[in-house]
């Protein structure tokens, strides 16, 4: 139409539309896409971005107070149980869900002060069982990806002095 009435207002706007409900729809498929990995924070940044585009786009103010409430419940789950770990004196279980935390709110002052307070909490006993702890879990990987025997050989070592400490305990 706008090669035969190039001045049609009503075919340019309907281009322009269709042209803003791509992009919308692109943008809101990125975020549900990061949605889907947990990517919260960035999920609603596309999902924002998709405002800009058309800021009375219901679909996507919808979407963006979804992501802020889920965003908010989640970093409130796990700051709640780091919060019991803490008064637990489980620091470095307590600093791990801070840190998941803060993954999913990352703008969040009150949980980056919680980690600083929690940090300066945790014992080297507490950082070593945490490494070793984080060792045992991820051992295969760490063997079949590591390219310095030594830290492996090293890990081992310490797992083996734990496993004796305990089986001394325990008799």
């Amino acid at each position: 139409i706008l090669v035969i009435e190039p001045d049609n207002l009503q075919a340019k706007e309907l281009i322009s539309n269709a042209i803003k409900n791509i992009k919308i729809n692109r943008l809101v498929s990125i975020g549900n896409d990061k949605i889907a990995k947990e990517d919260y924070p960035d999920a609603l940044n596309k999902f924002q971005e998709a405002l800009v585009v058309d800021s009375s786009n219901i679909k996507t103010i919808t979407m963006i107070q979804k992501t802020k409430k889920l965003i908010s419940e989640l970093s409130d789950i796990y700051i709640k149980k780091a919060d019991i770990l803490y008064l637990q004196n489980f620091n470095q279980s307590a600093l791990d869900y801070y840190i998941l935390a803060i993954k999913i709110n990352p703008a969040s002052e009150e949980i980056k002060n919680r980690i600083l307070v929690t940090e300066k909490s945790i014992t080297n006993e507490e950082k070593i069982t945490g490494y070793i702890t984080k060792f045992d879990k991820y051992k295969d990987l760490i063997l079949k990806e590591s390219k310095d025997n030594s830290i492996v050989n090293s890990m081992e070592k310490l797992v083996e002095e734990r496993n004796n400490l305990i089986k001394k305990l325990q008799e």
